[in-house]
Formats: C-alpha cells, sequence, structure tokens
C-alpha cells in the first residue's frame, strides 16, 4: 500500500518537485561562500576527505585559508597530503584536484606508497620543490603485521625507494646508519619483542613482554631488567612486581604495588611499594570519585564534590567543608572561578571567554587582569595589560600564510623572529634586544630521523661555560635503572671518588650526595635541607619554605604559576601564553603598569634564557648545561623547559609526579 501522500499528489508533481529539488541542492552547493570562522570539507564520491579549507584568520590581512589537500590511489588508499594555504576561497563545485598551483600555495607534502595488498610500505616527508627530507620504510609479515620500520639516514638514496620495489628493509644502508626497528608478535598479534638499531653494531633487545592469556604478565627492559604482573579473574591488575634492584632478569617478591577495585572496576586501594602505606579511593553511584584517603592521617584525605557533567566543584582536605579548592563553571562546563583557601587565605582566579571558547580575559586574585584576543582561527594574537586596547597591549604573536608562528612583538620593541627549514621544522630563533653585544640567533639543523644535529649560538654570553665535554668516572645502576652512584674514579669500588644516591621504598631519591631529600605517601617531594613543601587538593606545588627567606605561596591558573605571595603580600605576578609552559611577561610586587613589565624570552625547548624591562634592557641572560643544569648566576622563577627553579633547594618543579 502506497503512503497517503504519495498516492494525492499527481505523478507530474513528483517528478517536477524531484527536479526543482535536485536544482535547489545543486545551487546550494555551488554557491557556499567564505564566512568567519567556518571550515569546510571537501568528500569524494566514496565518502574520503578530500580536503579541508579553513576560515581566513585576518579578514582583509595578508594572511590566507589554511588547506589540505588529500589524494588516494585506485584501491582507496591515502597515498598524499598536501598542507599549504588558499589564495582565496574555493567554492564546493571545485574539487581539490583542481585547485590550480597558483591558487593553492603548498609549504610540505606527506606520500604513502603501498604493496599490491594495500599494506603500507613507505612514508615521506617532502618539500614543495620534491626534496624528499624524510623517508621511513616499512616490510611486514604474512599476516600484515610491520615486522621491521627503516628510518632512511642516506638522503641521496631516497629516490629509489619511490622509483623500485622496496626489499630488504631489515638490512641497513652499507654506511650501517638507517634507525631499524624489529618487531615480533604472537598468535594473538601482540608485540612480544622489539629490537632496535638492528643490522648495525649497536643492534639490543630493547623491550620483551611474556603473556598468559592474553594478559601481559612480564616485560624486560634493554638491561634484562625484569617487571611482573598478576591479574585477578576480570583481568584487571591487582599486582605490579618490580625488577630485583641485584639480580637481573628477576623480580623482586618484596617490591610492589597492589590494586583492589569496586564492583565497577573502579580503584579502590593502592598499597603502596614501601609495604606499609596504602591508599582508599571513594565513589559515588554514578562512579565519581568522592574521597581519596591517606592513611592514619585524616587532615590529608581529599574529599570531592563533582556535578552531574563530572566537573570538579570542590577539593577539600579532610572533609567538604575544609580548606582547599572551589570551582564554579559556566553552562558550557568553562571553568569560570577557581577559590584556593588552601593557606587559610582565599585566593580568587577567574575566566571569561568568547562565544568559540577561547579565554579571553584572566583575573588574578587581586583583581588585576589580563585580556586574550584571538583571529579567526582561535589562535592567540595579542595579550593586554588591564586591557585590550592598543596603548596596554604587551605581547602580539605573528603567524606566517602558512600558519605557523613566527614572531612576537613586544611592547618594548625587543621582539621574536622564527624561522623553518624546508619542512616546517624550526630553523632559527632570534630575540633582537636593542643593544648588538645582547642580540642572539638560535641555530638548528636536522637529519632524516627529524634529529638535531647542530645547534649554533651567535652570542657566546649565552653559552654554559661550565658545560664540560667528555667528563669521565663510572656510573653504577642497579636492577630499577637507578643511579647509586654518580662519577666515581674508573674501576673504583665502594663509589670511591664519586657521590652516593640513595632511593626510598617506594623509588623516590632521598639523597644526592649534597641535600636529603623526604616525600609524602603520593610520591611529592615535602622536605629537604632546611626547607619544606606542601600542595594543594589538585597536587599543585602551594606553599614553600626554604631557610632562611619567608614562606612563598604560589598560586595556579591550571598548572601555570601565575602568582607568588609572602603571606598576604603579592611578591612576584605572572603572565603566560596559551599552552603548557610558556611564561611572557613577570612583575615584581603587586603592580601592573608598562613600567614594571618584565619580558622573558626562550629558546627552542622553551628554556628562559634572558629578560628585559620594559625599556627593551637587557635584565638578565640565564644557561644551562646539556642536562638542564643552570649557571650559578641564573635568575628568575622560570628556567629549563619554563619550569619553576626552586633556587633555594636546586631542583625544578616539574609538576609530574
Amino acid at each position: 500500500m502506497k503512503p497517503l501522500f504519495l498516492n494525492i499528489i499527481p505523478h507530474q508533481c513528483r517528478i517536477l518537485s524531484l527536479i526543482l529539488m535536485t536544482v535547489i541542492s545543486f545551487n546550494a552547493m555551488s554557491v557556499q561562500n567564505s564566512a568567519p570562522y567556518t571550515s569546510a570539507m571537501r568528500y569524494n564520491l566514496a565518502g574520503q576527505l578530500t580536503g579541508t579549507i579553513g576560515p581566513d584568520p585576518d579578514g582583509i590581512g595578508p594572511l590566507k585559508h589554511p588547506a589540505t589537500r588529500n589524494s588516494y590511489n585506485g584501491q582507496g588508499l591515502l597515498i598524499e597530503i598536501e598542507q599549504g594555504y588558499l589564495e582565496y576561497w574555493q567554492r564546493e563545485n571545485v574539487k581539490p584536484v583542481n585547485w590550480s598551483n597558483n591558487i593553492f600555495r603548498v609549504i610540505t607534502i606527506q606520500r604513502y606508497k603501498y604493496n599490491d595488498l594495500g599494506w603500507k610500505v613507505l612514508a615521506s616527508t617532502t618539500s614543495p620543490s620534491d626534496a624528499k627530507e624524510t623517508l621511513t620504510l616499512y616490510s611486514h609479515d604474512e599476516y600484515g603485521r610491520v615486522k621491521c620500520k627503516s628510518v632512511e639516514m642516506n638522503k641521496a638514496g631516497f629516490w629509489a625507494a619511490f622509483s623500485y620495489p622496496i626489499t630488504n628493509v631489515c638490512q641497513g644502508n652499507s654506511a650501517g646508519t638507517d634507525r631499524i626497528t624489529r618487531y615480533t608478535y604472537n598468535e594473538f598479534d601482540q608485540v612480544v619483542k622489539i629490537e632496535k638499531a638492528v643490522d648495525t653494531p649497536l643492534e639490543q633487545v630493547y623491550v620483551e613482554n611474556i603473556y598468559d592469556g592474553g594478559l601481559k604478565t612480564d616485560t624486560i627492559d634493554a638491561n634484562g631488567n625484569r617487571a611482573h604482573m598478576e591479574y585477578d579473574e576480570f583481568s584487571r591488575l591487582i599486582r605490579w612486581n618490580f625488577p630485583d634492584k641485584i639480580n637481573v632478569g628477576g623480580y623482586s617478591k618484596s617490591d610492589f604495588e597492589e590494586y583492589t577495585y569496586d564492583n565497577n572496576d573502579n580503584l579502590r586501594t593502592l598499597k603502596k611499594r614501601d609495604n606499609v602505606n596504602t591508599i582508599t579511593y571513594f565513589y559515588n553511584d554514578i562512579n565519581q570519585q568522592i574521597k581519596k584517603v591517606w592513611p592514619g592521617t585524616a587532615s590529608k584525605d581529599v574529599v570531592y564534590k563533582n556535578d552531574l557533567r563530572g566537573l570538579q566543584l570542590k577539593a577539600r582536605y579532610g572533609s567538604v567543608t575544609g580548606l582547599g579548592i572551589t570551582r564554579e563553571y559556566d553552562g558550557f562546563g568553562q571553568l569560570k572561578e577557581e577559590t584556593n583557601t588552601t593557606s587559610g587565605t582565599s585566593f580568587v582566579v577567574k575566566s571569561d571567554y568568547d562565544q568559540n571558547g577561547n579565554r579571553t580575559k584572566l583575573t588574578h586574585p587581586d583583581g588585576k587582569y589580563f585580556m586574550y584576543d584571538f583571529d579567526g582561527l582561535n589562535r592567540l594574537t595579542t595579550i593586554g595589560e588591564n586591557s585590550n586596547s592598543s596603548s596596554r597591549i604587551m605581547t602580539t604573536h605573528v603567524y606566517d600564510v602558512y600558519g605557523r608562528p613566527i614572531g612576537i612583538e613586544r611592547a618594548n620593541n625587543v621582539d621574536t623572529v622564527y624561522d623553518y627549514d624546508d619542512i616546517s621544522r624550526l630553523s632559527e630563533i632570534k630575540h633582537d634586544f636593542n643593544y648588538s653585544g645582547n642580540k642572539v640567533t638560535y641555530g638548528y639543523e636536522y637529519n632524516p630521523a627529524n634529529q638535531m644535529t647542530k645547534l649554533s649560538l651567535s652570542n657566546d654570553r649565552y653559552r654554559e661555560d661550565n658545560n664540560v665535554v667528555g667528563h669521565t668516572g663510572d656510573y653504577e645502576v642497579n636492577g630499577l635503572n637507578q643511579y647509586t652512584c654518580v662519577g666515581a674514579n674508573t674501576g673504583a669500588t665502594n663509589c670511591s671518588g664519586g657521590k652516593s644516591i640513595r632511593h626510598d621504598d617506594n623509588g623516590n631519591m632521598t639523597y644526592d650526595g649534597l641535600r636529603t631529600y623526604g616525600y609524602d605517601i603520593e610520591n611529592r617531594l615535602i622536605l629537604s635541607n632546611y626547607a619544606s613543601l606542601g600542595y594543594d587538593p589538585a597536587g599543585r606545588l602551594h606553599r614553600y619554605s626554604a631557610y632562611p627567606n619567608p614562606t612563598k605561596t604560589l598560586i595556579y591558573d591550571g598548572d601555570a604559576l601565575i602568582a607568588e605571595y609572602s603571606g598576604n603580600v603579592l611578591t612576584n605576578r605572572y603572565v603566560h601564553a596559551v599552552g603548557a609552559d610558556v611564561p611572557l611577561v613577570s612583575y615584581a610586587g603587586n603592580t601592573v603598569t608598562s613600567s614594571s613589565r618584565q619580558y622573558l624570552y626562550t629558546n627552542h625547548q622553551g628554556s628562559v634564557v634572558a629578560a628585559s624591562d620594559s625599556n627593551g634592557n637587557l635584565d638578565y641572560i640565564n644557561r644551562y648545561d646539556s642536562y638542564g643544569v643552570p649557571s650559578a648566576s641564573n635568575q628568575g622563577r622560570f628556567g629549563y623547559t619554563g619550569q619553576q627553579y626552586l633556587s633555594e633547594l636546586g631542583i625544578y618543579y616539574y609538576k609530574a609526579r
């Protein structure tokens, strides 16, 4: 039986309606135009993505539409990804394959090659001039699993891989420089062995895994150290035995962590490696964590409160009304206010957002605020001090037409410029200080494995003089890969001439030959020589004191340190860019004016290498050795890789504990 509406509409009308709908649909497709914050995706008849077009980030400015183009072979396999930009918007009736070279400007090309079975045998990155910069080859076993992966190092021979069948991937070149990794599997496709540096004198078994019933029971590292895992009847990990410190190849029966779970598979208890302390976790009926209990110290228990979206509203010590953190969110789940009372004083940090979810305003506890502006691609463009008016802009972040950051312009006219090689790897950072003797350019070169092979400095003032090359001495390591002796005389016993290193039962270093260290149950540093440290319920370093200096209270925006207090007195303030570990500006005291700014400058690792005042005069230079050890003359809160440096303790606070 036909539907009623078909019965009452004449056949000729139904045909006319179909024609009109088709015409209207095709017209709608062909008139899709550029619009702010609008991206477009193009597909082929198989539903595969063939192109993407991003919005114009600056309207009538010089930047263009970022774009990518994907190409496929007759099997429907992706063979090429071109990245670049479009001079102007391309309507939907123009297929990406028809984007002409004078419209689509390409910066990098990724190419792939497959065998007759559709298994990938080649991946490369090339420049627009078709210079092949990186090349990785793959071979497979009879089940299609990757057997060997070779990062090719001889650029002169790259062309052959594109022209001839790919064979002997597990064999290196005559120079023995190819980076070959070999994989071995069991009948369940689980990796049981990974070998690295294959077909070179450095060939090694990097890791071995043992399975039982599909579960990994043992893993053995390149030094032969074995860890052992046990599971319950629901395949949940219940014990992790760590390697034996002394007997290589065995695991310790006394050094382990144990885990239990509730009926919903939530972690209920964690028994620590010291075989003394157990942390217990509690959950509500919708599996949200509501409490974390430490043994014997109720004041250190953390009580949580969440909303139905799973957003954490409270994290307090001892009880839901104890000291700690309170959070408020807007209707989109964006954090708009965080109050931290861990120290006994209330510190409130507030955030405002635009319609795209970009945080546009950050208000510090004392009411001072900083404004963030973004372009049409949601990239940070400016940071303003107590305003976003042009007169209060501190930093302007600049991008090229390919979407790469190419500079930071500062209000003190000491700018930073970034440059790139043919496949968009960072090749230069230039800090253009006012006085030529303070200027510095960092240069970088890479090999086909994308490893940095050369780091050049234009100014020796930024080079660490104590970066000793070729330092000799023995380093002793136990079965847990912990250093037990550093810098001993060659062949010496009992660490003669070196420093003995000690660790606690949880694996934390307790003595480095100079200082002693103590930790809490969650492996966070709480004591060192004449120093103590404390944390808020979110696990962030919130307080530390080091004799004879006064106690410092640290306030955060997420994981970014934004303020330091001594008692209730604000001593330092910091402004960060978007992202992790990117400090840009610091202030001493509570004054926020253009004349009180101190600008920070970083290298490729994010390490702060210099600072300048509001007039562009150099305040200081920071230097580091190859391991991040700072020069004795270094200054500022942020140091190596942009981490907090606790100078009184001689350590960095890396957050991940």
